[in-house]
């Protein structure tokens, strides 16, 4: 090889590369600790994370963390709803009462409150109000199907802005159950002593609580599209009641997709979780930036 041509390649090796060693890393405006509500003598806490990219009517996606109803807190929201941040979409991690110190329905009423806050306040965010997905883990999936099938008035609760829809556009149940009444029929199931944390002093009569605080007891063709992940080892929430719930969205003409990791128990791996979350938003809500 000539040596005029030796001498080319580190220079043509260097153009090669100079596009990734340009490349800044993605920077991002956030807030913490945003009040979006006061019950009970309690502050309702959310935070923001979005790419600083200058663009606006961005989708956006609420977070809710899990925790058996009665433990968790906003930097859980944050952590689960954190992938979605470099997808495009601004995400908001929240808080909402815990039981049994706030029996149900206080979680969902405290889910809705953080739906129309959004709405509300998309022109100070930034974010398409028609564009408003829900991501919940465990119990916060359980909140999370809530808010894509519950009618409007049904567990509002006393909170701000009502005159903004609470209804989720998009449903991510990760782990979360959606028929509780399903449970107390299972000899060996745990959730059923969670139910009496849930419902607290309320909860007298459980199984027509668990019926009306089971997501499966709302379907209809209206009710929001749904991504349904499980594990089929999970023995705590079991992958056999979110199929039933999948099959009854079906029925009644709305969307859903349901995809169980084989070996996973409570709780799946990132990689089996993104390999259906970007398609699934996508769509429903095309590119973030359109």
């Amino acid at each position: 090889m000539p040596a005029c041509c030796k001498l080319l390649l580190p220079v043509a090796a260097f153009l090669v590369m100079l596009p990734l060693i340009c490349r800044a890393e993605p920077t991002y405006i956030e807030e913490k600790n945003i009040v979006f509500d006061r019950q009970d003598g309690t502050e309702l806490i959310m935070d923001m994370k979005t790419l600083d990219d200058g663009r606006k009517n961005k989708p956006c996606c609420i977070a809710i963390h899990g925790g058996g109803w009665s433990e968790g807190s906003v930097a859980a929201s944050d952590w689960l709803g954190a992938s979605l941040v470099d997808l495009g979409y601004t995400v908001f991690g929240i808080t909402y009462r815990l039981a049994p110190a706030h029996p149900f329905p206080a979680q969902i009423e405290d889910c809705k409150s953080a739906v129309r806050f959004v709405r509300a306040n998309a022109k100070r965010f930034g974010i398409d109000p028609k564009r408003v997905a829900v991501y919940g883990s465990s119990a916060g999936g359980h909140l999370a199907s809530l808010l894509g099938v519950l009618p409007r008035g049904v567990f509002e609760g006393n909170g701000p802005n009502k005159e903004y829809s609470s209804r989720a556009d998009l449903v991510i149940n990760s782990l979360g159950p959606e028929d509780l009444e399903f449970f107390l029929k299972v000899p060996k199931s745990a959730l059923p002593g969670v139910f009496g944390i849930l419902f607290g002093e309320t909860g007298k009569d459980t199984a027509l609580l668990a019926a009306k605080a089971s997501p499966i007891s709302y379907v209809t063709k209206d009710s929001a599209p749904h991504l349904l992940l499980y594990g089929g080892r999970d023995d705590l929430v079991y992958a056999a009641q979110g199929e039933l719930f999948y099959d009854r969205l079906r029925q009644a003409g709305a969307y859903g997709e349901i995809h169980i990791s084989p070996e996973s128990g409570h709780g799946l791996p990132d990689e089996f979780k993104m390999r259906f979350i970007p398609g699934f938003l996508k769509r429903f809500f095309g590119e973030p930036d359109k």
